[in-house]
């Protein structure tokens, strides 16, 4: 794919062409993962049905919650990439609903769903900030109150947050 022009606000008919083969792709991947899911959440439901066996019952209802977890989890993606495809026809996919530029086309292909750059990602939901704790001492003798200088120096020390790395999910 080569670089949209810079005095261009979206992707040429032609990127967003192969944004939509690329989309379409794991579109239909994910409907196919959907199905699966419905067909064993149907599966477990059966067997819970002709089983009396109170253990399998509990391994039952534990897939169940993990299945449902898994589907509900892939219908938000399948509403995601057909959300992408919606805004494919209206030629407004890779623009940054935030800032209103290009999304880096490397981010577009690695979270097709995504409608948000990097840059406003990280200032829409920053990251907590970071406490420092003191660690605490057990002790009720008096002589170990006192601190020593190694370890007031040691609690005095300020932890670097990690700020060169986004921890955040996208799920767009």
């Amino acid at each position: 794919m080569e670089s949209p022009s810079q005095s261009s606000n979206r992707y040429s008919d032609a990127e967003l062409s192969e944004f939509k083969a690329v989309i379409e792709k794991k579109l239909a991947a994910a409907y196919e993962d959907l199905e699966y899911l419905k067909e064993q959440i149907n599966n477990t439901t059966e067997s819970m049905e002709n089983d009396g066996d109170y253990m399998d019952d509990s391994n039952s209802f534990s897939d169940m919650e993990l299945f449902h977890s898994m589907a509900h989890r892939t219908q938000k993606y399948v509403q995601g990439l057909e959300n992408a495809l919606y805004r494919i026809s209206n030629k407004t996919y890779g623009v940054c609903t935030v800032t209103g530029e290009l999304i880096d086309k490397r981010r577009l292909l690695a979270v097709p769903t995504t409608s948000m750059s990097i840059h406003a990602k990280k200032t829409d939901s920053p990251a907590p900030a970071r406490q420092d704790m003191e660690p605490r001492t057990y002790s009720n003798s008096s002589a170990d109150t006192k601190t020593s200088g190694a370890s007031a120096a040691a609690r005095n020390v300020k932890k670097k947050p990690a700020d060169d790395f986004d921890f955040s999910v996208d799920e767009e």
